[in-house]
């Protein structure tokens, strides 16, 4: 092996050496009077002086209930600056924040917040009833603190020190065994990403999308890498994400810097390109990054860079990044790139010996933005944070197969277990056919990714059961009771036995067709009374109906790949899902122009007939 991986597997270091309290404190002392954080929606703006004074006033609401150093707190707020508010309040006391979706089933809340034992909550009240249920005992709710007219100004007490060492923060990820891991990311971590963020746009006068949910570590990008260096974060309303929408936001609010997973890339770029109008450079990973989406991008938008970005949960947010700044240099499939400052990595056989250009690994990464561990998991702890041969410090070890190219930039080969990526989450498939495995109906099972890229990828269920009737409706509310959505399979399949290729493996492509064109390996029941099947895929389907319901039905069509539904089957069981919701919502909107049609209503009115009844009952 020549040297040459050694080399490019070593980024210039950073210092780290800091807390995210001494970040946001010099930005405040610097930028006082510059703009802080911004809701268009609710023509709230806050500057850095107006920010740290609501800070300090949620602060004194933790205090009050005897909050402090290391204590873990849950943020469940929706998106907002309210949300940015609490997170830097629990900071600000010394404690640690843990963000939490309250609206996940309560054995799944359960099983997360467990090993957390969490001492109190900022949550609205019927979000802190969740958690508070959940808990254990001990966790108490905090309301957020409200909006001041006009804002409070400046602190008046500094930030609790904390160490470098010491938990900024707490997400979480998928877990083999069925209970998610508690990841412990060090103030160390986030400084890094911070201070070692030279390929990004960042400072006074940049506009920073607000977009990732909190328990998206993308966040910490959003939230941190804006405050603490002078830029504007621009909150985008909470709730569904629609491509138009999200267009029409940013180019009122001028965002100037973004980050899209590699699925909502893609359908933005297809759906409503001119969202990118203002943006000088747009972040994109979690997933495969589609190279037709980038440069349809780069030729529509002169002068814009997008950077392909790569990094697990556990290095905090990235490790490497690939900037492209026009159509030619696109490459595909589009390499991860190389490690950014404050980050080595390591590319290993299966003998932990490094390998050469060209030959296929598993990707190590070590540096300053590594998590300190899985909380009150010692062993998986040991098995993904380790000391390769030869080597003194801590590396992680990501799973994902990678190799270096001649001239220093990794590109992703897979992965060397079955985790997943579907829409920026990581998802064990392990965990959700033990699940399903457990169900008396249920012979065997296999649950499989279908889509060739991000912005079609979705899980697919495939089970061995002796009748169909009502099956895939009970294991659907079975899984809906203890899984987040996006571990809910959106196609399935009922067979009396599993397609397998000829060497051994289960044949996707088999259970993809049958999902899409309706063969689900049985005779299928009849559609019950009001449920008239739409189309065969060549037309405007066996009975026309009202005109709504036909136009409906044909996006579905178009959207979904598959005629097999009826005008009462909702979208979210037969393949739909958040980012195809979004495609839909552009799609109605240029279909129907007199009617107006928000994300939102694709979300309560999930199914044609439903739909239908609503657009009739509006106008412009």
């Amino acid at each position: 092996m020549t040297s040459e991986p050694r080399q490019w597997g070593r980024a210039p270091e950073v210092d780290a050496e800091a807390s995210v309290g001494e970040l946001i404190a010099e930005a405040g002392a610097e930028f006082p009077d510059l703009p802080a954080v911004r809701d268009l929606g609710r023509g709230l703006s806050l500057t850095y002086a107006q920010l740290l004074g609501q800070v300090e006033a949620q602060a004194d609401g933790l205090l009050a209930r005897g909050l402090g150093a290391g204590d873990h707190v849950i943020v469940a707020l929706p998106r907002s600056v309210e949300e940015i508010v609490a997170v830097l309040a629990v900071l600000s006391v010394g404690a640690v924040y843990v963000p939490v979706d309250a609206s996940l089933p309560e054995p799944r809340l359960r099983s997360m917040l467990d090993p957390v034992r969490p001492k109190a909550v900022v949550a609205d009240f019927a979000a802190a009833r969740s958690i508070v249920r959940a808990a254990p005992a001990g966790c108490v709710p905090v309301q957020p603190a409200p909006m001041t007219h006009p804002p409070a100004a400046g602190p008046r007490r500094a930030w609790a020190h904390r160490g470098p060492g010491d938990i900024a923060y707490i997400t979480f990820t998928s877990g083999s065994t069925g209970v998610p891991k508690a990841v412990r990311i060090p103030h160390r971590g986030v400084v890094r990403l911070v201070r070692g963020a030279v390929y990004a746009r960042r400072g006074p006068g940049e506009r920073m999308l607000r977009l990732a949910p909190l328990a998206f570590d993308a966040s910490t990008l959003e939230i941190f890498c804006a405050l603490a260096t002078g830029a504007t974060v621009e909150v985008f309303p909470d709730g569904p994400v629609s491509p138009g929408e999200l267009a029409a936001f940013m180019r009122e609010a001028e965002v100037s810097v973004a980050f899209l997973t590699a699925g909502l890339f893609r359908v933005v770029a297809a759906e409503a390109i001119e969202a990118f109008a203002t943006v000088r450079q747009v972040f994109t990973g979690g997933d495969v990054v589609p190279p037709d989406a980038v440069r349809a991008v780069l030729s529509r938008h002169p002068g814009l860079t997008v950077v392909s970005a790569y990094g697990p949960t556990e290095n905090t947010t990235f490790s490497t990044v690939h900037p492209m700044g026009s159509a030619a240099e696109v490459e595909a499939p589009v390499p991860i790139g190389r490690p950014i400052p404050g980050t080595s990595a390591l590319v290993l056989d299966e003998a932990g010996e490094p390998v050469g250009p060209g030959e296929v690994g598993e990707l190590y990464l070590g540096g300053s933005g590594l998590a300190a561990d899985y909380l009150d998991a010692p062993e998986e702890t040991g098995r993904a944070f380790v000391t390769p041969p030869g080597r003194r410090e801590r590396f992680y070890r990501t799973g994902d197969l990678v190799h270096w190219d001649t001239t220093g930039r990794l590109h992703f080969d897979g992965r060397r277990d079955r985790q997943v990526k579907v829409r920026g989450y990581r998802i064990e498939l392990a965990e959700i056919e033990g699940r399903l495995a457990g169900h008396d109906d249920v012979r065997d099972v296999a649950v499989v990714v279908t889509g060739a890229d991000a912005g079609s990828r979705r899980l697919l269920a495939a089970v061995v059961a002796d009748h169909e009737d009502g099956l895939v409706a009970r294991l659907r509310e079975a899984l809906r009771a203890e899984l987040p959505d996006y571990m809910v399979p959106a196609l399935w399949v009922v067979t009396d036995r599993l397609p397998y290729t000829s060497n051994g493996k289960v044949d996707v492509a088999e259970l993809e067709r049958r999902a899409t064109a309706g063969d689900r390996g049985r005779p299928p029941a009849p559609a019950a009374a009001g449920t008239t099947r739409h189309g065969d895929g060549g037309g405007r389907g066996e009975d026309r109906g009202p005109v709504f319901e036909d136009v409906i039905a044909g996006v579905w069509r178009e959207v979904l790949g598959t005629a097999d539904f009826g005008v009462q089957d909702p979208f979210f069981e037969i393949g739909g899902d958040s980012l195809l919701a979004g495609r839909v919502h552009t799609r109605l909107r240029a279909e129907l122009p007199d009617h107006p049609l928000r994300i939102v209503d694709i979300f309560q009115y999930p199914t044609v007939r439903a739909l239908a009844e609503h657009l009739r009952g509006v106008r412009r």
